[in-house]
């Protein structure tokens, strides 16, 4: 309900209420290299997002309704829709392949929240998703468009914000400020057995990069959705509910 106004929570703060705001002035917001249209959503909200993470002027907004964020079309259907998710609007993640990881890990377990995942999978192998084409939500069909190439992000603990092979947290601590510290996990375990030349892509530029696991788009031009059952097409065809 795009009229519910949204709760703000966060550790020694108080909880704030913020309204939804569509309309009025719009500003223009950059995402990576798309310029897009939307509505602050007031000083208040700002102040309180400044005032927990330390860091002044920022600002909350709300993607315009009519605004349009494409979805790269070398890997989905022409005219698929995100907002300003990374650069998919589906993250897809298996249980099973978590599990898997931390076992190799061996020293500590990393949850998976660390990866940030929309849907998480129950039920299937380790690693099936690498084979797995489409995901089937009642009638709409969800292409499996690409792996999901991982920064520096899992590394850092989703309720301290603090990285994994640091002491402290810096201002340099973020998504620009380089890789990973040397030996973080999940990261370093990833390298031995989940880069691209591990799983033998063809792109060049994915040889070194890490992958835990894939990116969706919608196979229409919604890409909007609320999961309740789901199943999985193969090779790259098995049905699981």
């Amino acid at each position: 309900n795009k009229k519910k106004p949204i709760i703000l929570k966060a550790p020694d703060m108080t909880d704030l209420e913020v309204p939804v705001i569509i309309r009025g002035k719009k500003i223009i917001v950059r995402c990576w290299e798309d310029q897009i249209e939307a509505y602050d959503q007031g000083d208040e909200a700002a102040q309180w997002l400044s005032d927990f993470l330390t860091i002044p002027g920022l600002r909350l907004v709300r993607m315009a309704p009519l605004a349009r964020r494409l979805v790269d079309k070398k890997y989905v259907m022409r005219g698929t829709r995100t907002g300003f998710s990374d650069g998919f609007p589906i993250l897809l993640a298996s249980n099973a392949s978590l599990e898997d990881l931390n076992a190799k890990i061996k020293t500590s377990n990393v949850p998976m929240d660390r990866f940030r995942p929309n849907i998480v999978v129950k039920g299937a192998q380790a690693w099936a998703e690498d084979t797995w084409k489409h995901i089937i939500i009642h009638s709409e069909t969800y292409l499996v468009a690409k792996p999901c190439s991982r920064c520096k992000i899992p590394t850092i603990d989703q309720t301290t914000g603090k990285p994994a092979g640091t002491n402290t947290k810096s201002k340099t601590d973020d998504d620009l400020g380089g890789g990973p510290a040397p030996g973080a996990e999940p990261i370093a375990t990833l390298q031995k057995f989940r880069t691209g030349k591990h799983l033998n892509f063809d792109k060049a530029e994915w040889k070194d990069e890490v992958f835990f696991w894939a990116e969706s788009g919608s196979s229409s031009s919604s890409s909007y959705f609320s999961p309740s059952h789901l199943w999985f097409t193969w090779p790259r065809t098995c049905c699981c509910r």
